[in-house]
């Protein structure tokens, strides 16, 4: 019987949220299938060994009785695991002892559980049922659309459609008020095949037409009661205006506010390992001379280096050459020196000095370049951790030797290389000039407010 199809009984019991229980040989319900006996599929249970008519190999042939079949617990234990992984999924196969749906044909197994197709499923990978119970499987699912039709109904069962025959009077009403109005109150238009109305002394109006009023509302009364209080407050008004004049003083002109200069500030990793650090950082951007760090501590303590801690914020002035705006020297086609100021720190906490109490982000704003020493940990403080963003914000440059190799990682950040000869020393002005050529030219590029 089909009611008592073990493939039929599994799937309606999975798409209809049909309570599914694993039960031990004394009947007590357990909660995995390698303690289980049996399987309750609603009012039916049967032993979870059961064969169902879901062929295993999909090239045999479904009239055979001797092709092999999943059974019930391996069409289950499949359907519980359908979110797992292969590899999972197989590891727990074995753990629970039941057979494993082939990972090429886990696709169609789940798709026939979970609803889709014909209940009989796929053709050629189940096995038919007898003629009877093929008739039984169609009358219980006639039988089911038909109990949930009345179902929504109220339990009340389907009645048949009757004809609506509309009252001849109600027409005549509906074709009247159908009429269409058009310019003039008296003048009808109809459509095509409508039957155009007259009456004596009448006219009908549809939704818009009565929404149209046809008198003109008029408030020059309001307006002639109200105009001498008007002229009143007028005239009170220009009287009073001289004195309000001659009683205040003249507001002196305002000065106009000198703007705040913004110096931009150049963030340095604070490893101890980095070639620029707060110790030789002044003499390489400003002095154009390249001091290993520990020697540059060495010179500014006077010798006592592990008593010296160096300042968290320098100040670095960078000589730049700009166009004279004197007519003068516009016709000598001269040049005049002026120095821009930059800041550099080494850590948030020297940063926020310059943002004030909860101002943190305009500091930040003021940051054109960072210096890294390729490590990812430098970050982790920034307003923006992620190096491909933080890039994206400030000018990225890395110091090295140039003897050291190639860094893939870095140069995904899109950084600039600063490249540092460890003993030619008559090559850092070239550059320290590369590093500020490129970093003006980003500035205006992306934040031309900062003052030069």
């Amino acid at each position: 019987m089909a009611s008592q199809d073990p493939l039929i009984l599994l799937r309606r019991a999975l798409t209809s949220n049909q309570p599914i229980s694993l039960l031990s040989s004394s009947g007590t319900e357990v909660f995995d299938l390698k303690s289980a006996e049996s399987i309750s599929l609603g009012s039916v249970t049967l032993p979870k060994n059961t064969p169902t008519r879901f062929l295993v190999d999909a090239n045999a042939d479904p009239t055979n009785p001797a092709a092999p079949t999943f059974d019930l617990q391996a069409l289950l234990f499949g359907y519980n695991e359908r979110e797992a992984n292969p590899g999972l999924y197989m590891r727990k196969t074995t753990e629970a002892g039941v057979g494993a749906i082939p990972i090429t044909e886990r696709r169609v197994v789940l798709d026939y559980l979970s609803g889709n197709g014909p209940e009989e499923g796929p053709e050629g990978r189940v096995r038919p049922l007898p003629a009877s119970a093929k008739r039984e499987a169609e009358d219980e699912a006639a039988g089911a659309r038909a109990g949930a039709a009345s179902g929504a109904a109220g339990g009340a069962p389907p009645m048949k459609k009757q004809r609506y025959v509309p009252d001849k009077d109600d027409q005549e009403k509906v074709k009247k008020m159908a009429v269409i109005v058009e310019g003039a109150p008296y003048g009808f238009v109809v459509g095509p095949g409508e039957k155009k109305y007259e009456k004596t002394g009448a006219v009908y109006h549809n939704r818009e037409t009565v929404l149209r009023g046809e008198r003109i509302n008029n408030f020059e009364s309001v307006l002639s009661l109200v105009a001498p209080r008007l002229k009143q407050m007028r005239d009170d008004q220009q009287r009073k205006q001289p004195s309000a004049q001659s009683a205040t003083p003249a507001a002196p002109a305002a000065r106009p506010q000198k703007k705040k200069q913004l110096n931009p500030i150049i963030m340095i990793s604070p490893s101890s390992t980095a070639l620029i650090t707060m110790h030789n950082v002044k003499q390489f951007l400003e002095e154009a001379r390249f001091i290993p760090s520990e020697e540059a501590r060495r010179l500014a303590s006077g010798g006592n280096v592990s008593g010296y801690i160096a300042e968290d914020v320098v100040q670095v002035n960078h000589a730049r050459a700009s166009a004279s705006s004197s007519s003068s020297a516009a016709a000598a086609n001269t040049a005049a020196t002026r120095h821009a100021r930059y800041f550099v720190v080494d850590s948030v906490e020297a940063l926020s000095k310059f943002g004030g109490a909860g101002k943190l982000d305009e500091a930040w704003d003021r940051v054109v370049c960072v210096m890294t020493t390729g490590q990812e940990w430098q970050f982790k403080p920034y307003k923006w951790k992620e190096p491909k963003e933080l890039f994206h914000h400030v000018k990225g440059m890395y110091p090295q030797w140039t003897t050291d190799p190639v860094n893939a990682k870095v140069r995904s950040w899109n950084v600039s290389e600063l490249r540092i000869d460890p003993h030619k020393r008559h090559i850092d002005k070239s550059v320290v000039a590369d590093f500020w050529r490129s970093l003006e030219t980003w500035i205006q590029a992306n934040k031309p407010w900062l003052s030069f």
